[in-house]
């Protein structure tokens, strides 16, 4: 809904991760705050983007092209900024639920959010919790498994429910603010989320990638001892052969979003607890 920021799934959604671009920058160029505390991971900082419950959002601040030094570094393309709800009303309480369906209706998972809070003269509290459950998201209607041909035992997707493609997230947050006067505030927070999520890797078994580049190179071997005036015309080789000859049609025919190695496995992510005081 901005202009220049785009959602979209990482590499056809094989991590089951989302990321961010803002002018075509990336979560490594674009730094992602909560009320102005910089979020970061150990390792590469690889955010996932689908990970950050919204429900307690009230505004999404986004800087395209340019960020201040004060935010830390890696700025190139901009930076976001998720600015969580405060109360304005003297008493204030609220709650949701709701359920998801996938694009053949059937059940996808289910949300639910809560948060109380109040304001007073020069003070005001708030707490939150969100739990979002998916069991699963689903292929395009499109997607069709390619079947079993040679070593190539088939696609390991049969089309509708990804595997692996699952998600738990919850989330809370606590406030606390201090207004002296109209202009001046002061608020520390609290803020602990966690997810786990299953990581759909790839379509093809490892035992076939095996078998596959096993014969591959067989083959070759086969065909370099093979007098030229003999040898027969080479035909097309695995798509996964590493071969510097093979690699012009190595995706020949493997279907879209196959090119990941590994099984489906699970993965947690875990955002440590977050203070931050402005």
């Amino acid at each position: 809904m901005v202009p220049g920021v785009v959602s979209a799934f990482d590499s056809n959604g094989r991590r089951n991760e989302s990321d961010i671009f803002v002018r075509g920058f990336g979560r490594w160029q674009v730094p992602l705050m909560i009320d102005g505390v910089r979020v970061y991971l150990p390792a590469d900082n690889r955010l996932d983007f689908s990970r950050f419950l919204t429900s307690d959002i009230s505004e999404i601040q986004i800087s395209k092209g340019y960020a201040s030094v004060l935010d830390g570094p890696g700025a190139m393309g901009g930076a976001i900024n998720l600015v969580s709800r405060k109360p304005v009303k003297p008493f204030e309480a609220e709650y949701s639920a709701g359920t998801a369906f996938d694009n053949r209706g059937s059940f996808q998972g289910w949300e639910t959010y809560g948060r109380l809070g109040t304001r007073q003269e020069n003070f005001y509290l708030q707490g939150s919790a969100g739990y979002l459950d998916r069991d699963f998201w689903s292929l395009s209607r499109d997607y069709k498994p390619f079947p079993a041909q040679g070593a190539y035992q088939g696609s390991l997707e049969d089309g509708g429910r990804r595997i692996g493609s699952d998600s738990r997230d919850w989330r809370i947050n606590a406030k606390v603010g201090f207004t002296p006067n109209a202009t001046d505030e002061y608020t520390i927070n609290f803020i602990k989320q966690e997810g786990k999520k299953g990581a759909p890797l790839n379509v093809i078994s490892t035992a076939s990638r095996s078998r596959l580049r096993s014969n591959c190179c067989r083959s070759s071997r086969s065909a370099a001892t093979t007098p030229s005036s003999v040898a027969p015309s080479r035909t097309r080789c695995s798509p996964i052969c590493r071969r510097p000859a093979c690699r012009p049609t190595r995706h020949s025919f493997m279907p879209r979003g196959s090119r990941s190695i590994g099984s489906p496995s699970r993965r947690a992510w875990s955002l440590p607890a977050t203070v931050g005081a402005m």
